[in-house]
């Protein structure tokens, strides 16, 4: 995970952005995929799946998820559902304006 990667790198204030969209379909559809893909992508996608979470209990690190779920999916590519969750993501970070204040400068 690049949350772990960045402490290792000696990073003191971490800001990540979880995009995952997590469902059933998905999931089902991105494991037969990786079937007909090089051992190196069924790993990383074995991990992917089996590290979906991370579980974060540090003051240093504010993880920013969706607020509610995501009208999009890996395989949709309809303008509507990109714009619309681009304004999600939008405001959900601007919904977390303090939290990046109060994280940054204090």
């Amino acid at each position: 995970m690049n949350i772990e990667k960045a402490k290792k790198e000696g990073a003191e204030i971490i800001i990540a952005i979880d995009n995952s969209n997590y469902s059933f379909i998905s999931n089902t559809f991105l494991r037969l995929y990786s079937l007909f893909r090089s051992k190196s992508f069924r790993d990383r996608v074995r991990n992917f799946l089996n590290h979906k979470q991370y579980q974060n209990d540090e003051t240093q690190v504010l993880i920013i998820k969706p607020s509610i779920k995501l009208p999009i999916s890996a395989w949709d590519n309809k303008q509507e559902h990109i714009i619309k969750t681009i304004q999600i993501g939008y405001n959900d970070v601007a919904n977390k304006s303090t939290d990046i204040k109060e994280l940054l400068f204090a």
